[in-house]
C-alpha cells in the first residue's frame, strides 16, 4: 500500500506537457501516462433508458467493450475546441458551431437508428427486457443515469484509475495484490471509476485472473467484482464473456475464502434471470446443495460437540455458579469463533439458492436435489442472518404444492412456528409470507391450529395495529405527510351521503382544527428533533413492519379457509381487526387524500398498504360464508358502510375485492337493504359503465348477487333507468371477453324477472344477442349463462316466436341430450346444471305449437320423462310443462284428423 500511497496519490501540479524528473518508481508512473492516447470515438451520445439498454445490447452481441460515452465525450470536447479557436470571428464562429452542432446531431441520430435496427435484427424475438424484473429495469434507469450523465469533462478521479490499472498491468505479484485492494475500496458509484473501469476492460483482466492457481490473486479480483457485479451492466458483462463457468469452479475450491468471494458474486448475477436459467441448464443447483449440505454437517458437529461438552461440565462441576457460567460462556464463545466462517459460506449460499428459486427451471433443480431434507437439519442449528435466506428459499418454492407438503413431510413447520415467535423482525418476515403459502393445504392449516400458532398470529397483529411504533401507525404516518388530520366520521358521511357535505363543515370545523393541532403537538413532543440518518432508520424499520402486517393479514385470509380455525379467530376478535383496518387505512391512501410523494413512496407504502385492505377483504369474505361471522358482521355498528366507503373512493387494485366480499355480506337481509339505501346499486352500475377488466366483471356478479336475493327487483331497477341498455350491451358483440359475458348473463337473468325492465331489453334486441352467442358457445359455463338467460326471457311477448325462427330449439335439445349423457356417466355437476338450464329453456319456448313440434322432432320426450323425477321443483316443472304441452299438440292434431 506505500508504493500506491507514494507515487499514485498524489495529485500531479505540473503542466501537461512537462515531463516529470526520471527518479525510482516515477519512470514506470510517467511511461505509462505517455501512452494515454486518444481514441477515435466509435459511437454516438447516447440518451434516454431505452436507449442506452439497446447499445448495451449492441455491444454485448458484437463483443465491443469500448467507453463511447466517454471517448465520444472527449472527442467531442476537443472538436469544439478547436472549432472554438480557429473560427474566432463573430460570424465564423457561429457558423461553425452550428455546421459542428449540425453535423453531430445527424451522426448521433443516423448511428442510434444503425444500433436500433441491428440489435433488433440480431436479438430476434429473444428479448431478455420483457424477461427482467421491474428491479432489474430500475437499476438499469439508475445506471445509465451514472454512466451517461451530460457532457462532463475527463476529471482527475478517470485519469487516477486509469493509471492505477496501468500500473496494474506493468506490476509484479505484490503490487497486483496492492493495486486490487486499492482499486476495491474505490467509490464506484461514482460516474469517472464507473466509466474508467469499463473504458480500461477491467472486466475482462479480472475474469482472467480468476483461472490464475493463485489464491490471493483469485480473492482479491473476485473482491473487486463482488463489488462491480452489483452494476446489472457489469453483470451482464461478465454473464456474456464466460465468467459464470470459472465462478463455479472457484465456488467448490478447498479454500473457504475462495467459495465466499465466487457466492458472493453468483449471487449478485442472479439477479438477471438468464442466470438462474443457465445455472439450472448446467446442472449447477446440485452441487450448490451438496455443498450447503456439507456445510450444514459441520454445523452439526460443532453443535453436538459443544452440547457434549456442556453436559460434561454440568455433569463434573464443582465450581461456584458464576465460575461455571463464565465457563459455558467461554465454550459458547468458541464455538461461534470456530463457525463464523462456516455461516458466512451458509449465507452465502443461501442467497445463490433464494435467487435460483424464482424461476420454474430453478424450483424443479431444487426438488430433484432434496434441498427441503437439508433445511430440515440446518433450521434449527442457524443463526438469523443464515435463516432469513433459507426462508427467503422457501417462500419462493412453496409456490408449488411440492414444496408445501415437503414441508409438512419433513418437520419444517413446527421451526417454521418458532422463528415467527422468536426471530428478529427479518427472519419473521419470510417465514410469514412461506406460512400464508402452505395454509393453502388444509393439513398445514390444521397443523398451525394443533400446534397453537394462531397465537402468535394474532399476538402479531394486535401489536402491529396497537403499537406506536407498528405498522398501522408507520401508514399513518407516512400518508399523512402534510400534517393535516381529518374527522373520520365526518370523511364516511361526506362519502355516503353528498348533501351533507356543507353542513358537516359548518358543525365539525372548530372541533377538526383542535384535534389536528392536539394530534401534530403528541407527534412533535413524541417524535422531538431527529437526524436524517435516525428518519431513514424509522422509515426502513416501519417498511419492515408494514410488509410483516402484508404477511400477517396474508396468512390469516389463508387460514381462515377452515371452519375451525374461523371459530377461533372470531373468538379471539380478529376480525373486528380487520374490518378496523378496512376503515382506516382507504381514507389515508385514497385518491382524495392521497400526498404528493416521491414515486418510490407511492409505489412502496402504498402499495403496501392496499395490499394488506385487499387480503383483509378476502378473509372476511371467506370467514363471511359462516353464518355466525356473517351474523357478527350485521350487528357491527358500521354496518355495510366501509365497502360503500371502498367503491365511493374508486381504488382500481380493490374494487375486485371489496366486491367479492360484498357478494358474501349482501346474503344477511339487513346488509343488503343497508346497502341499497346508501346507493350501492347505482355505484356498481357505474363502474359496469365506466371501468374495465376484472373490476367490471365483479361489479356485474355482485349486481346479480344482489338481484338474486332480493324479492323486489323492480323497486331496485326502477330508478335505474340506463342500466338496461348497458348490460344489453355486452351482448350486442362477439368481441367482449367471456367473463364479462358470462357475468352480464347471469345479471340479465335476475335482471328478466322484471316484466317493465324485460320488456326494454326486448326492444334494446336481447333476444338477437342470446340466439348469437348460443350459436357460438364453446365453454361449458358460457353455454351454461346463455340457456339461463334464454330461459328467463323466453316468457315475454314474441320472445319465444323470435327463439324458434332464429333455430334455437335444435341447438337447446342437442344441449339437453348431450349434458344428459354426461350427467349418467361423469356425475359432472357442470354437466347437471346445464341440463337443468336446457329443460327450463326448453319449456319457456314451448308455449307456441310451432316450437313444440320441432322439440316432439328432436325426439327427446324419453329424456324428458326422466327428467319428471328431478328432485328440484322447478326442474320437474319445465319437464312436465314440455311434455304436456306435447301431448295437447298430439291431442289437437287427432281431433283435426277425425273431424
Amino acid at each position: 500500500m506505500s508504493v500506491v500511497s507514494q507515487f499514485f496519490l498524489r495529485r500531479p501540479t505540473h503542466a501537461p506537457e512537462q515531463r516529470s524528473p526520471e527518479r525510482g518508481g516515477r519512470r514506470i508512473v510517467d511511461s505509462l501516462l505517455r501512452l494515454d492516447a486518444a481514441v477515435l470515438p466509435r459511437g454516438p451520445v447516447i440518451h434516454g433508458a431505452h436507449g442506452i439498454q439497446a447499445h448495451i445490447n449492441h455491444r454485448v452481441l458484437l463483443g465491443d467493450f469500448q467507453d463511447t460515452v466517454s471517448c465520444t465525450r472527449r472527442t467531442a470536447e476537443r472538436l469544439n475546441f478547436r472549432n472554438r479557436t480557429i473560427h474566432h470571428a463573430g460570424l465564423k464562429k457561429e457558423k461553425g458551431e452550428k455546421q459542428w452542432e449540425d453535423g453531430l446531431r445527424v451522426e448521433r441520430a443516423g448511428s442510434g437508428t444503425k444500433d436500433a435496427i441491428r440489435s433488433m435484427v440480431m436479438l430476434g424475438g429473444v428479448s431478455s427486457e420483457e424477461e427482467e424484473e421491474e428491479d432489474v429495469k430500475r437499476m438499469e434507469f439508475a445506471e445509465s443515469i451514472l454512466l451517461n450523465h451530460g457532457e462532463s469533462r475527463i476529471t482527475y478521479t478517470y485519469l487516477q484509475f486509469l493509471k492505477y490499472f496501468r500500473y496494474f498491468l506493468a506490476t509484479n505479484r505484490q503490487g497486483t495484490l496492492i493495486t486490487l485492494i486499492y482499486i476495491r475500496h474505490m467509490n464506484f458509484r461514482s460516474k469517472e471509476v464507473a466509466q474508467a473501469f469499463e473504458a480500461s476492460h477491467c472486466t475482462t483482466l479480472l475474469l482472467n485472473l480468476l483461472s490464475v492457481d493463485d489464491p490471493p490473486v483469485q480473492i482479491a479480483a473476485m473482491r473487486v467484482l463482488d463489488k462491480v457485479s452489483t452494476f446489472i451492466y457489469f453483470a451482464r458483462l461478465i454473464v456474456h464473456l464466460g465468467g459464470v463457468r470459472p465462478l463455479l469452479n472457484n465456488l467448490h475450491h478447498p479454500n473457504i475464502h475462495m467459495k465466499r468471494s465466487a457466492g458472493r458474486i453468483v449471487g449478485n448475477l442472479c439477479v438477471l434471470k438468464k442466470v438462474r436459467v443457465l445455472l439450472a441448464r448446467m446442472d449447477a443447483i446440485k452441487p450448490i446443495v451438496c455443498l450447503l449440505d456439507e456445510n450444514t454437517k459441520k454445523i452439526t458437529q460443532m453443535n453436538t460437540d459443544y452440547e457434549r461438552k456442556v453436559r460434561m461440565a454440568l455433569a463434573f462441576n464443582m465450581s461456584p455458579e458464576n465460575v461455571l457460567r463464565a465457563k459455558i460462556n467461554r465454550l459458547k464463545q468458541q464455538v461461534d469463533s470456530s463457525r463464523r466462517m462456516t455461516d458466512s459460506l451458509l449465507r452465502v449460499l443461501g442467497v445463490v439458492l433464494c435467487a435460483v428459486s424464482k424461476n420454474a427451471e430453478g424450483r424443479l433443480a431444487l426438488r430433484q436435489t432434496g434441498m427441503v431434507s437439508v433445511f430440515a437439519v440446518l433450521i434449527p442449528l442457524a443463526r438469523s442472518d443464515v435463516l432469513e435466506h433459507i426462508m427467503s428459499t422457501l417462500q419462493a418454492c412453496c409456490v408449488d404444492t411440492y414444496f408445501r407438503i415437503a414441508i409438512l413431510t419433513e418437520g419444517i413447520l413446527p421451526h417454521l412456528l418458532e422463528s415467527l415467535q422468536n426471530s428478529t423482525l427479518a427472519v419473521k418476515l419470510p417465514c410469514t409470507f412461506t406460512l400464508a403459502q402452505c395454509a393453502n393445504e388444509r393439513a398445514i392449516r390444521e397443523g398451525i391450529r394443533k400446534m397453537n400458532g394462531l397465537d402468535t398470529v394474532v399476538r402479531m397483529l394486535r401489536w402491529e395495529i396497537k403499537n406506536t411504533n407498528g405498522a398501522l401507525d408507520s401508514i399513518r404516518i407516512a400518508c399523512t405527510t402534510r400534517g393535516q388530520s381529518f374527522d373520520e366520521e365526518g370523511f364516511a358521511n361526506s362519502l355516503l351521503r353528498g348533501r351533507d357535505r356543507v353542513e358537516a363543515k359548518a358543525t365539525a370545523q372548530h372541533q377538526k382544527i383542535n384535534f389536528s393541532m392536539q394530534k401534530a403537538g403528541n407527534m412533535k413532543s413524541s417524535r422531538g428533533e431527529r437526524t436524517a440518518e435516525q428518519r431513514d432508520r424509522e422509515q426502513a424499520l416501519g417498511v419492515l413492519h408494514e410488509t410483516l402486517l402484508v404477511g400477517i393479514t396474508d396468512l390469516i385470509w389463508k387460514a381462515s379457509l377452515s371452519r375451525e380455525i374461523v371459530t377461533i379467530l372470531q373468538e379471539k376478535q380478529v376480525y373486528s381487526d380487520l374490518v378496523r383496518l378496512i376503515i382506516e387505512l382507504p381514507r389515508l391512501f385514497g385518491p382524495f387524500r392521497r400526498p404528493v410523494t416521491t414515486a418510490s413512496v407511492k409505489l412502496n407504502g402504498l402499495d403496501r398498504a392496499e395490499k394488506i385492505v385487499l387480503n383483509c377483504l378476502h378473509a372476511i369474505a371467506v370467514a363471511a360464508q359462516t353464518p355466525k361471522i356473517l351474523t357478527f358482521m350485521a350487528k357491527m355498528s358500521q354496518g355495510i358502510k366501509p365497502w360503500i366507503v371502498l367503491l365511493r373512493l374508486a381504488i382500481g387494485s380493490l374494487i375486485p375485492a371489496a366486491c367479492i366480499s360484498l357478494r358474501v355480506l349482501l346474503k344477511h337481509p339487513k346488509l343488503q337493504q343497508q346497502f341499497i339505501n346508501l346507493g350501492g346499486l347505482r355505484i356498481l352500475f357505474a363502474y359496469v359503465a365506466a371501468e374495465t377488466g376484472e373490476s367490471r366483471c365483479e361489479a356485474l356478479r355482485t349486481i346479480e348477487a344482489c338481484l338474486a336475493n332480493s324479492n323486489e327487483v323492480k323497486n331496485l331497477l326502477k330508478p335505474l333507468i340506463n342500466a338496461p341498455r348497458t348490460i344489453v350491451s355486452f351482448i350486442a358483440s362477439m368481441s367482449t371477453e367471456e367473463d364479462t359475458q358470462i357475468a352480464a348473463l347471469n345479471t340479465i337473468a335476475q335482471m328478466a324477472r322484471d316484466e317493465n325492465t324485460l320488456a326494454i331489453m326486448s326492444d334494446l334486441d336481447v333476444i338477437e344477442g342470446l340466439a348469437r352467442i348460443l350459436s357460438a358457445a364453446y365453454s361449458e359455463a358460457l353455454k351454461i349463462s346463455v340457456v339461463h338467460a334464454i330461459a328467463a326471457c323466453s316468457y315475454f311477448g314474441e320472445n319465444a316466436e323470435y327463439l324458434g325462427r332464429a333455430n334455437c330449439v335444435p341447438m337447446l335439445a342437442a344441449i339437453f341430450r348431450s349434458s344428459t349423457s354426461s350427467v349418467g356417466r361423469e356425475s359432472d355437476i357442470g354437466a347437471t346444471q346445464l341440463r337443468n338450464a336446457a329443460v327450463r329453456a326448453l319449456y319457456g319456448i314451448s308455449r307456441l305449437p310451432a316450437n313444440v313440434t320441432r322439440i316432439w322432432e328432436a325426439d327427446i320426450c324419453e329424456e324428458l320423462t326422466a327428467m319428471a323425477e328431478s328432485t328440484e321443483d322447478q326442474v320437474q316443472e319445465a319437464a312436465a310443462g314440455i311434455i304436456t304441452n306435447i301431448r295437447l299438440l298430439e291431442r289437437q292434431a287427432t281431433c283435426v284428423k277425425y273431424t
